[in-house]
């Protein structure tokens, strides 16, 4: 079994900076501690850090867990805000109750906050996001225009679009993660629209390297193991494009699921390939490696079995496979056929 990693997998700057962040917050709070100047300071991070859950058990069980609301936070605690960002009119809350902000937000999107923050208040157009509303970014982004975003995740949403909204001024952004097709065609039909309208591709590039080597290596695997949180805005986006190369595509969480559903469906002839989201640390796509890399290892060893030399004397149990004038042959999970002569039978 041949196991090829993408090349372009797991942890994007981004994701990687904000846990680096939420780790040097606890080393610094365990030196004072050590030190005895105890930082009795609370610390939260504004909703999972991560959509990975071995990342945020292990910061909740060091003193930092999450808290899905400002109001959650106690006065005079820390804040973690995550990668994804928050709105503008969360940042003011923490500050007017004395709640240090502890900034990990991507600075691709700080960027995005800054392009629609200018495109509404000095410019007064009207901002259209390219993205999953659900999604927490994207949430993030249109709080930074007063909530007033046109928000479309499909091409259903541009038609409702065109029904609402003549020829105005239109700044159009994207989310971070989203695939850079869906950015195009929106981009495409709303052109043909609306004459006065600017779009800013901000779909971070990391996410586009990491999408075309997924789809580079689904092409040429017989089964694609795409590796995330079940939450991961991403990880859901690098399983489409697997899924449309490689219909054997499978979406795992860790290396658990593959040993308890998967392992039966690994052989020795298959190519099997690793891509995994943004929110994938490396040591999870190791452990994933190793479990298939077992996988091959038990195989082999197996192989190996059949491979030695019966010993004389030694009681084995097969199966008659033939039977001819002479001889019985009998299959003994060897590398060579029995053959008991009829005189000896």
């Amino acid at each position: 079994m041949k196991i090829e990693i993408a090349k372009n997998a797991g942890f994007c700057f981004g994701v990687d900076r904000a846990v680096k962040i939420a780790y040097d917050c606890i080393s610094e709070k365990d030196k004072l501690s050590q030190n005895n100047l105890a930082d009795d300071s609370l610390i939260y991070t504004y909703g999972m850090l991560i959509h990975n859950t071995d990342v945020t058990n292990d910061l909740a069980k060091k003193g930092i867990s999450a808290i899905e609301k400002p109001c959650d936070a106690p006065f005079g605690s820390r804040v973690i805000i995550r990668a994804h960002g928050v709105p503008k009119s969360d940042i003011e809350y923490f500050k007017k109750n004395n709640i240090k902000l502890i900034d990990a937000t991507c600075p691709f999107v700080k960027k995005i906050h800054k392009i629609v923050l200018d495109e509404y208040i000095n410019k007064g157009r009207t901002i259209v996001i390219v993205g999953n509303p659900e999604h927490p970014e994207v949430i993030g982004i249109n709080g930074w225009c007063n909530n007033s975003a046109i928000i479309i995740s499909d091409e259903n949403d541009i038609n409702d679009m065109l029904l609402k909204l003549k020829d105005i001024p239109i700044s159009v952004v994207a989310q971070t993660t989203i695939r850079r097709q869906l950015f195009k065609k929106v981009e495409e039909i709303l052109k043909k629209h609306f004459t006065n309208a600017d779009f800013f591709d901000t779909i971070c590039s990391a996410t586009s390297e990491r999408q075309k080597s997924a789809a580079e290596l689904a092409a040429r695997v017989d089964m694609m193991f795409v590796v995330g949180g079940k939450n991961s805005s991403n990880t859901l986006k690098l399983y489409e494009v697997c899924k449309e190369l490689c219909e054997n595509t499978v979406h795992v969480e860790n290396s658990k699921i593959i040993k308890k559903q998967y392992n039966n469906l690994l052989n020795k002839k298959m190519k099997v390939g690793i891509t995994a989201g943004a929110s994938t640390p490396e040591s999870v796509i190791k452990e994933v490696y190793l479990t298939m890399a077992e996988n091959e290892m038990n195989f082999a060893e197996a192989l190996e079995e059949t491979l030695k030399p019966l010993k004389s004397g030694e009681v084995v149990k097969g199966v008659v496979i033939g039977i001819t004038p002479t001889e019985v042959q009998v299959d003994i999970g060897s590398k060579y056929d029995g053959v008991i002569p009829f005189d000896e039978h």
